[in-house]
């Protein structure tokens, strides 16, 4: 499998005008595209077999009687490129019900500051910043291969963000730094839950139905991306059946009064030792108002 840069749009554009020498070669494939009416293929299923065929006339139109290797995918992902909003409108039709309800969940969930703690979580209770940014560029890539390597970075960078935050705690309070617990799929679906609904997609379920449909060989050839797609479909029903919990307690308040702050920094200074990674972050926070209010007195 060729890597998401190369098949990525500037990544494909490039190699596409060094395998042909011609500058302009993307516009002509453009404009030859334009005589295969995609509109007329009554399905997707239709649409996904026609794909490879559309590729190999125009590596047959530009490149003939040459087997370049590598050429096929960077001219299916051209294709799937090319026609992907046309593609991605019908979908989107059949599952607004599924995409709205989701989008009004993320919206609520944000707006209250949720946490993982409230979709399930037990130990590892804060949501990584990276996974979010990264899930929510999944609207912008074209193509089933963009789609799924954008969910596996969202996915890694889940475990990252936790084995580092891990990390931090270990080496203050403990002098087993060597000795990391193990992330289990299972410990990672709330924050994979709350990620996905902190990046608030519009069209969460028409993305994975895209990629479902149109990227069925990538899925079914490569098992690593084939589970952990299985993880983002799983996380999605979870969100649609399971209720949030209203339970904020381990939520930073953003507007504290004079009375609250006293009472939020005696209180976690009282909570010894910190048993988890947002207890951490809570005592962090803690301290900074402590310096904060303090420095200027004259004792």
């Amino acid at each position: 499998m060729q890597s998401p840069s190369d098949l990525s749009d500037v990544g494909a554009q490039g190699r596409l005008r060094e395998l042909s020498g011609d500058a302009q070669i993307v516009g002509r494939l453009r404009q030859a595209l334009l005589s295969w009416d995609h509109r007329a293929t009554p399905t997707l299923d239709g649409f996904l077999q026609d794909v490879p065929q559309a590729a190999q006339e125009l590596a047959a139109l530009f490149w003939p009687q040459q087997d370049l290797q590598g050429l096929q995918p960077l001219l299916e992902a051209f294709v799937h490129r090319e026609v992907y909003d046309w593609v991605f409108g019908l979908i989107k039709p059949t599952l607004a019900a599924e995409d709205w309800r989701l989008y009004g969940l993320s919206r609520e969930f944000c707006h209250r500051n949720g946490s993982p703690k409230q979709l399930g979580a037990t130990f590892y209770n804060f949501v990584p910043n990276a996974a979010v940014v990264e899930l929510s560029t999944l609207p912008t890539k074209r193509t089933p291969l963009e789609k799924l390597h954008c969910l596996q970075s969202s996915y890694d960078y889940i475990f990252a963000e936790v084995k580092g935050a891990l990390i931090s705690v270990i080496a203050k309070y403990s002098d087993k730094e060597l000795e990391l617990p193990l992330i289990s799929n299972e410990e990672a679906a709330p924050i994979l839950m709350a990620v996905i609904m902190k990046s608030k997609l519009f069209y969460a379920h028409s993305e994975l139905a895209y990629i479902r449909t149109l990227g069925r060989g990538l899925l079914e050839s490569h098992a690593h991306l084939r589970q952990i797609f299985a993880k983002f479909e799983e996380a999605l029903e979870r969100i649609q059946r399971q209720p949030i919990s209203d339970a904020m307690g381990d939520q930073l308040a953003n507007q504290m009064d004079v009375c609250e702050t006293i009472e939020f920094v005696q209180r976690s200074a009282a909570k010894q030792p910190k048993k988890t990674i947002f207890a951490e972050e809570t005592g962090r926070v803690a301290r900074l108002i402590t310096a904060a209010t303090t420095e200027t007195l004259n004792f």
